[in-house]
């Protein structure tokens, strides 16, 4: 699912139209983590349903009841790098307190304890409200983000079955994605984030 919070605020429909679907999906995807015993599936099915919430619980805030981004979070916000740079050095600071163990059962740990965090630093960044003429920007740097995640994610999962090749390989596709990430958080002023 590539519906990023740019894309969910200009699909052209009230914004409780919005919240009840991602509402649905996420309940949807709750639902089936339980049923699944996939690890892989489990990490995907846990992302979508976090995505849901952030959505049915931002477009009230970012939505006018005629589909549009209301009038306030169109406005440019001269804060929005900033405050984007402050949420990324609270998480790199809880990072660094995590170490950089050096065998499986420690990555898997180490992930087990960041992946919440990171979850919430993303959520963080999806309520902040960029200036109009970045929001497209914006939009595509929240999926960027998500995407780093779910490779994240996918590198606890082979860590904590002992699969290190399906670590190198989540390893190699979050770092391509970091650098996408990174290249997006430049054009947007950010001097932290993924520096």
């Amino acid at each position: 699912m590539k519906m990023g919070l740019a894309v969910s605020v200009d699909l052209g429909w009230p914004w409780w139209v919005t919240t009840i679907i991602a509402a649905a999906v996420a309940v949807a995807a709750v639902v089936a983590f339980f049923v699944t015993r996939h690890p892989l599936a489990r990490g995907v099915l846990a992302t979508l349903a976090l995505q849901g919430v952030v959505l049915a619980a931002v477009a009230p805030a970012l939505m006018d009841d005629g589909g549009a981004g209301s009038t306030a979070a169109m406005e440019p916000s001269a804060d929005y790098a900033r405050q984007a740079d402050a949420n990324c050095a609270r998480f790199s600071k809880f990072a660094a307190t995590l170490g950089n163990p050096s065998t499986l059962p420690g990555t898997a740990s180490m992930f087990y304890r960041m992946m919440p965090a990171f979850w919430n630093a993303w959520m963080e960044q999806g309520l902040l409200r960029p200036p109009l003429e970045e929001r497209p920007v914006a939009g595509r740097w929240m999926n960027a983000m998500r995407s780093y995640g779910s490779s994240l994610e996918a590198v606890r999962y082979a860590a904590a079955r002992g699969d290190k090749q399906g670590v190198n390989d989540a390893n190699r596709l979050a770092n391509r994605q970091a650098q996408e990430a990174a290249r997006l958080s430049s054009r947007l002023g950010m001097k932290v984030c993924f520096s």
